[in-house]
């Protein structure tokens, strides 16, 4: 039994060594706001810093909300074992359309799926202007990096291969 515990004990200290490397760093408001104009010519400079602020604001409450470990798969190991309350994808996905989708006007906050209905299934809000074509949204992704928002134009993105969710049975959101 001790060899087993002990097993674990390394595996996961190695998966969360490895976990550490290679991860986006995180955004600034002043490059998000860009980010954020380049959806709407029309945004101004300040709506733009003010809606980048409520995402990053946002991002914060909900991280602190989930209280993540730092591996978000074993988050979802945790939760589905019923050792944590919430921490899977949908749910970040949830919260953040709740909390942010009234903060990003006139922007529009989106739903979105990757590898639908199989075990890698994947859920992530984008952001949008009525203008913009799907792979130049902005990808707002709370669990990829345990609650610090992983933002990334969809085109971009080479882990997922993203399509807008409009129906999702696990989805509490609706407008």
């Amino acid at each position: 039994m001790l060899k087993v515990s002990i097993r674990f004990t390394l595996f996961f200290l190695l998966a969360l060594l490895l976990s550490a490397c290679g991860n986006q760093p995180a955004i600034s408001s002043d490059s998000l706001a860009i980010q954020l104009q380049t959806l709407d010519k029309k945004l101004d400079t300040k709506r733009a810093q003010l809606i980048s602020q409520n995402i990053l604001t946002v991002s914060q409450e909900i991280k602190e909300e989930f209280d993540p470990l730092p591996l978000p798969w074993f988050n979802n190991f945790l939760v589905n074992i019923g050792l944590k309350e919430k921490g899977l994808c949908w749910e970040y996905r949830d919260a953040l359309l709740l909390k942010l989708k009234p903060k990003v006007a006139p922007l529009t906050l989106l739903p979105v799926v990757a590898n639908i209905d199989k075990l890698n299934e994947h859920n992530a809000v984008i952001i949008a202007s009525k203008d913009t074509k799907f792979q130049d949204t902005l990808l707002v992704d709370l669990w990829r990096k345990s609650g610090e928002p992983y933002i990334i134009k969809v085109s971009d993105d080479r882990k997922y291969k993203w399509s807008i969710s409009f129906s999702n049975a696990r989805c509490v959101y609706s407008d």
